[in-house]
C-alpha cells in the first residue's frame, strides 16, 4: 500500500497527522529565534600582547618571535600573522573551517603558558579572543552614541550607574561597553628632578609600592575540630595611603618624589557627534538570545532613560540596531512570498479554472512552510535571512507536485470514476514520477550541504537545507493531503476545457509534432540558446566576498605633520561647521567624526530610507564640493569603507611584502 492509498482508506489517521504537524509547526513557529545572519564564526584567533614603552623591535624580539615560534604547530593553522607596535604586539592565527575552535583555543593557552617565563615579567596579562580587540569578541545588536552640550569625559561613574547597569539588566545582554570615557585611576606621576635630588631610582619606587599593595591568599590552617582559611589584606584604601607610603628608612615618602591623582586618564582619540563631544555605546547579546526582542528591549529602555532628570541634555542616537534590519529585512521578504504565493494561486486558478481545487493545491505552500519551520527550530536553528530566502525560493515549486497529482485524478473523473476510485488510480499512477521529480529537486541542493567547509558554502548550506526540507515537505502533501482532499470533499464535476485551453493545446500538439519530424532541429535550437550565453557570461561581474550595506558617506583627514588630539579636534570642528548648515541638501541625520593619533573620519548618516546608492553618490559628489582646502591637511572622500581589500578607492593598488627579516622589508618597502 503506497502513501496515496493509506490517505484514502486511513482518512482520519492521515487527518490527524496533518493537523499534529501544523500544530507542533505553529508552536515552533512562535518560539523560532529571528537573526539577521546564521551564527557563523570566523576560524581564527587573536593573541593579544600588551608590552608598552617598547620599541616595535623590542617586541618581535622579545615578545612575538618566541610566541610564534611557539604557536607555530597549532592543529589545523593554516595562516600565521603578527603586528608590533610601540604598545605591543598581536598575532593572529588563521584555521581551516573543518577546526574546532574549542580545542583550538586550548591549545594556544597550553602553549602560551610553556613559554610564559621566557616573557617580560613586566608584560600586561595576555589575551585570546576571536577578534583585534578582545572586548569585540562578540558581534554587537545595538550600537549607539551618547552626545551632549557638558562635558561628559569625566562622567563615567554616572554614565555606568544610569546607562551601563540598566542596559546590562535587560534580559538577553551580554555587555555593555562605553568608549569614549574611562573609568578613574589612581595615577602615579614621578618628578625626575626630585628623584635624583633624593638619589633614588624609579626602580626602587616601583618595587616598594607592589610590595606594600597585595592581596594573596596564605593558605589554610587546621586542627582536629576547626580550619582557618588565611589572607593577607594589604590593598591601598586611598590616596593619602599612597602619599604617604615610605621609600626608606630616613623618611623619604612616595609624595616627596611623585604626584598622586585619582581622576580619569587621557583620552587617545575623540568622537563628535553633531558638534558635540560624544561616547559610543556598543551592546552584545548572549549566543541564544532572541535578537529582534533583546534590541526592542534595549529601545525601551534607552526610551525610559530620556526621562530621567540627571540625564537631561544627554541624546542618545541609535545608528545601528540589528533588530529593526532584521524586521525590516524579514518584512520584505515576507511580502516577497505572500505575493508570490498569491501570484502562483492566480496562474493555478487559470489552468485549473476551480476555486475549491485552487485552494486544496495552495495549501501546499503554508502547511509546507510551517513544517519546515518546525523541523528548524527542532534543529537549534534560527529564522534568518538566508531561510527566509530559501523558504521562499520553494515557494515557486511547491504546487508542482500537487498540481500534477490533482490534474491525473481530474483525468479519470472525466472518463467517468468515481472519486475514490479516481483518486486511489490517478495519485497511485503518478506516485513515481513525483517522487522522482521531487528527490531530482533535492539532489540539485545535496552538494550545498554536503561540500567542503568555507564562509560561503556554510551561507549555501543553510539555504539548502531549507530548500531541501521545504520539498520533501510538499511531497509528504501531495501524497496525502491531495488524495484525501479529492476523494472526501471537493464533489465538483469536471468541467469543460475553455476554447483558450483548447487552442493552446492544439497549437502545443503541433509544435511536438513539427519537432519528432524535424528531430535534429531541436538539439540545434538548444546549442544556439546556450551558446548565447557565453558572451554575457564573460561580462558579469564575479565577486564571492560578503560586503555590508553603507549607511553613510566618508572622508577621512590626511595631516601631513603629527599634530596633538587638541588641534586636530579643532580641524574636524571648522569642517563640521562648513557642513552643518547643508544638512538638508546632504540628507544628513547625523554628521559623526573620529579623531586619533592614528586616524581621523568625519561620516554624514544619511536620513532613514535615503541610503541608497544614488543618494549616496550624490551626497558624495556634493561633499567633494564643500570640503575646503586647508593647509596641512587633504580631505578625501572614500568611495566605500570596507578597507584596502575591497579596492577601496578606484585609483589604489594594494599589495604586501612577506618575509622573516624586518629590517629587510623595511629596506624594500
Amino acid at each position: 500500500m503506497n502513501l496515496p492509498a493509506l490517505a484514502i482508506r486511513r482518512p482520519v489517521t492521515i487527518l490527524m497527522v496533518l493537523v499534529s504537524i501544523v500544530a507542533l509547526g505553529l508552536v515552533a513557529l512562535t518560539r523560532l529565534p529571528l537573526a539577521f545572519m546564521p551564527d557563523i564564526t570566523e576560524p581564527e584567533l587573536f593573541v593579544q600582547l600588551p608590552y608598552n614603552n617598547a620599541s616595535p623591535e623590542q617586541v618581535e624580539r622579545m615578545i612575538v618571535r618566541p610566541v610564534e615560534d611557539a604557536l607555530g604547530g597549532v592543529k589545523g593553522m593554516q595562516s600565521m600573522w603578527s603586528r608590533c607596535g610601540s604598545d605591543g604586539g598581536r598575532v593572529r592565527l588563521g584555521f581551516s573551517w573543518d577546526t574546532d575552535m574549542h580545542l583550538a583555543r586550548v591549545e594556544v593557552w597550553e602553549r602560551i603558558d610553556r613559554i610564559r617565563g621566557e616573557l617580560p615579567d613586566d608584560m600586561g596579562d595576555i589575551q585570546v579572543s576571536t577578534s583585534w580587540d578582545s572586548r569585540d569578541a562578540d558581534s554587537p545588536v545595538l550600537e549607539g552614541r551618547l552626545s551632549s552640550p557638558r562635558d561628559l569625559s569625566e562622567s563615567y561613574d554616572l554614565l555606568e550607574r544610569k546607562i551601563i547597569r540598566p542596559l546590562e539588566r535587560v534580559p538577553g545582554v551580554a555587555q555593555v561597553r562605553l568608549d569614549g570615557v574611562n573609568p578613574r585611576e589612581v595615577r602615579i606621576n614621578l618628578r625626575l628632578a626630585d628623584l635624583e635630588a633624593h638619589g633614588i631610582d624609579v626602580r626602587d619606587v616601583s618595587r616598594a609600592l607592589r610590595s606594600n599593595n597585595f592581596d594573596q591568599s596564605l593558605g589554610q590552617i587546621r586542627d582536629s575540630d576547626s580550619r582557618w582559611t588565611l589572607r593577607t589584606l594589604g590593598t591601598f584604601n586611598s590616596v593619602e595611603q599612597i602619599r604617604n607610603l615610605p621609600l626608606r628608612a630616613d623618611g623619604l615618602r612616595v609624595g616627596d618624589v611623585a604626584d598622586v591623582v585619582y581622576r580619569e586618564p587621557p583620552l587617545e582619540y575623540g568622537r563628535h557627534l553633531d558638534g558635540n563631544f560624544a561616547i559610543g555605546v556598543t551592546v552584545s547579546a548572549e549566543s541564544k538570545a532572541n535578537t529582534v526582542e533583546v534590541c526592542d528591549a534595549l529601545e525601551a529602555a534607552v526610551a525610559k532613560m530620556g526621562e530621567d532628570p540627571e540625564l537631561e541634555g544627554v541624546n542618545f542616537l541609535i545608528w545601528f540596531s540589528q533588530g529593526a534590519e532584521i524586521r525590516k529585512t524579514m518584512t520584505d521578504l515576507m511580502y516577497t512570498g505572500i505575493f508570490g504565493s498569491i501570484l502562483a494561486a492566480l496562474v493555478l486558478f487559470l489552468f485549473l479554472r476551480r476555486v475549491y481545487t485552487t485552494i486544496v493545491a495552495v495549501m501546499c505552500i503554508p502547511f509546507s512552510l510551517i513544517v519546515t519551520c518546525g523541523i528548524i527550530w527542532a534543529q537549534g536553528r534560527s529564522l534568518n535571512t538566508l531561510t527566509l530566502l530559501g523558504l521562499i525560493v520553494g515557494i515557486g515549486m511547491l504546487v508542482d507536485n500537487a498540481v500534477v497529482v490533482m490534474e491525473n485524478i481530474f483525468r479519470y473523473r472525466e472518463k467517468g470514476y468515481d472519486r475514490k476510485t479516481s483518486a486511489l488510480k490517478g495519485a497511485g499512477e503518478v506516485s513515481t514520477a513525483v517522487v522522482a521529480a521531487t528527490l531530482t529537486s533535492v539532489i540539485v541542493f545535496i552538494p550545498l550541504i554536503f561540500n567542503k567547509p568555507s564562509e560561503m558554502n556554510l551561507y549555501l548550506k543553510e539555504l539548502g537545507i531549507t530548500v531541501c526540507l521545504t520539498l520533501l515537505a510538499s511531497l509528504f502533501v501531495s501524497q496525502t493531503l491531495i488524495p484525501l482532499a479529492t476523494s472526501k470533499y471537493i464533489r465538483s464535476k469536471p468541467r469543460k476545457k475553455g476554447a483558450a485551453m483548447v487552442l493552446l493545446e492544439e497549437k502545443y500538439q503541433g509544435l511536438l509534432a513539427f519537432s519528432l519530424r524535424h528531430k535534429w532541429l531541436s538539439p540545434v535550437v538548444g546549442l544556439v540558446i546556450l551558446s548565447s550565453a557565453a558572451f554575457p557570461y564573460t561580462r558579469v561581474d564575479m565577486n564571492f566576498e560578503t560586503s555590508q550595506a553603507e549607511l553613510f558617506v566618508q572622508f577621512r583627514y590626511d595631516f601631513s605633520e603629527e599634530m596633538s588630539l587638541e588641534r586636530k579636534e579643532v580641524v574636524i570642528s571648522e569642517v563640521e561647521k562648513i557642513l552643518e548648515p547643508h544638512r538638508e541638501e546632504l540628507l544628513a541625520r547625523s554628521i559623526y567624526s573620529f579623531w586619533s593619533d592614528r586616524w581621523s573620519l568625519t561620516r554624514i548618516y544619511l536620513k532613514e530610507g535615503e541610503a541608497n546608492e544614488d543618494n549616496i553618490a550624490l551626497v558624495r559628489d556634493r561633499v567633494r564640493e564643500l570640503l575646503p582646502e586647508m593647509a596641512g591637511v587633504r580631505l578625501r572622500v572614500q568611495e566605500n569603507s570596507q578597507g584596502w581589500r575591497m579596492h577601496r578607492g578606484r585609483n589604489r593598488v594594494a599589495f604586501q611584502i612577506v618575509g622573516d627579516d624586518t629590517e629587510v622589508l623595511m629596506r624594500l618597502a
